[in-house]
């Protein structure tokens, strides 16, 4: 029997050197490259978006109005609540304008957290600069906890989307706390498989506001002109982005130790 070592995140495997991949082997690192790709985008998405609300913090949602009222046009999709739009839009941006400094907190700690974390996850930099991924990761869980805290004061105290949106950020936003703490208590104890585990596991939550994002695009478009209100809307994707981001983590997982055994074997 061949032992193999596991020194990257589940489901990750060293093959002897000059061995031939089998083919099983080579699908699962096809779909690994696929799946962190995936990730990359979405975290580049996600922090250039909140890199867009740090720069306008005002209004961000009105100035891309615009562009959503002419796709709806050119594919005649009404908006039956178009003559109350504006109302919805001041409502939405007036809650980052009148908390600008929570809002940068979240925005400008988010984009960090998204832009740094895959970093953290390079086997070669953790390798070759150790003392960066020490650092950056010390970084990132403060980072992660004013972020996720910041969050959940918009979520908690002025949610847009009422209980719907309370929910779901507390949901989100404390999976993220407890998987980001539990990731700073692992390595603390040199348990560097589990602190692998749950920092991917806060990725995953936290690259699910992208996911959030693209669902709330998908279903304004189909369900506006049904007569969804904005704020539906908004409790959909919350709970649809997430929910989706955090059920691919955890198959992830279970498809990576499906492929431990395999290969071990």
């Amino acid at each position: 029997m061949t032992q193999r070592t596991v020194e990257r995140l589940p489901g990750s495997y060293t093959r002897p050197p000059g061995s031939t991949p089998r083919p099983t082997e080579r699908g699962s690192l096809v779909l690994a490259r696929a799946v962190w790709i995936a990730a990359i985008f979405l975290a580049l998405v996600g922090a250039a978006s909140g890199i867009a609300r740090a720069v306008f913090v005002d209004d961000l949602v009105t100035r891309v109005e615009p562009m959503r009222t002419r796709i709806l046009a050119a594919a005649d999709r009404p908006d039956p609540f178009a003559s109350r739009r504006a109302a919805e839009l001041e409502v939405v941006d007036g809650r980052f304008a009148n908390n600008r400094m929570t809002t940068l907190v979240h925005v400008v700690g988010g984009s960090l957290f998204l832009l740094l974390a895959p970093f953290q996850f390079s086997r070669r930099i953790r390798g070759t600069y150790l003392a960066f991924h020490r650092w950056s990761g010390r970084f990132l869980v403060a980072t992660g906890i004013l972020m996720a805290i910041a969050g959940l004061y918009f979520g908690l105290f002025m949610p847009y989307g009422g209980l719907g949106e309370a929910l779901a950020i507390s949901g989100a936003g404390g999976l993220f706390l407890f998987a980001i703490v539990r990731a700073f208590l692992a390595i603390r104890q040199k348990d560097i498989a589990r602190h692998r585990v749950w920092m991917t596991r806060a990725f995953g939550v936290g690259i699910g506001i992208t996911v959030v994002r693209f669902a709330a695009g998908l279903f304004d478009f189909w369900l506006t002109p049904q007569g969804f209100t904005p704020a539906t809307i908004f409790v959909f994707s919350l709970w649809t982005g997430f929910g989706l981001s955090v059920t691919v983590t955890e198959l992830w997982f279970a498809h990576t130790r499906r492929n431990e055994q395999s290969f071990a074997g």
